[in-house]
């Protein structure tokens, strides 16, 4: 499936950020339990593990982003990176993960952003967020080291999707700090898995 238009000026998408590269194959600590505990709380708008380096965030989310799939659900996934703190990008690679999930999705949304002068980043979240009303399946949303993305732009981003957030979409973000753009965000939403379950007992 090719990503957006290859020939268009903006943007160019790497497709390896759009899966989980290297997290695929069988992990030799399984995760279950924690596993378990996210599928549980799959249905609640947002669901955040954070952690300090070396905790195994990604591998957890890769194996969650495994079950979900094998249990027939759609999952989108973003390793983000500093590459993508420039707003529009940052939209580009959400659009471009949205449409490797769901390949009719963003034709409208991909339109305005192929423009020479595309429009204002406020015009581009709500025509993003209006085709992501019309979903007809549920859509889970991984969205992997944001900590790595600091632009004073990006809060703006994912906190407009976390106000105006689709019935059908659900977000998954890992990070190693907890981020600033959740403060506001009702705890009643959200599922959180820190560095304390994801530490290693001697078991």
């Amino acid at each position: 499936m090719t990503v957006l238009d290859p020939h268009a000026p903006w943007p160019i998408v790497l497709p390896g950020k759009l899966f989980p590269a290297g997290l695929d194959s069988p992990a030799l600590l399984p995760r279950e339990a924690l596993v378990e505990q996210l599928l549980h709380n799959r249905r609640r708008p947002l669901l955040l593990v954070s952690a300090p380096a070396g905790y195994g965030k990604s591998t957890l989310l890769a194996l969650l982003r495994r079950r979900l799939m094998q249990a027939g659900e759609t999952v989108a996934w973003l390793t983000c990176d500093e590459a993508d703190a420039e707003p529009r990008r940052l939209l580009a690679y959400l659009l471009a993960a949205l449409q490797r999930a769901v390949p009719e999705f963003g034709g409208r949304t991909a339109a305005l952003l192929r423009e020479s002068l595309p429009p204002p980043m406020d015009v581009l979240m709500e025509t993003l967020r209006t085709e992501l009303v019309g979903l007809r399946q549920d859509l889970y949303l991984i969205l992997d080291d944001v900590h790595r993305v600091n632009h004073p732009g990006f809060p703006t981003v994912i906190q407009y999707l976390l106000d105006n957030l689709p019935p059908r979409l659900y977000l998954i973000i890992s990070s190693r700090c907890m981020p600033q753009f959740l403060g506001d965000t009702d705890q009643r939403s959200q599922v959180l898995v820190g560095a304390a379950q994801l530490r290693l007992s001697r078991a």
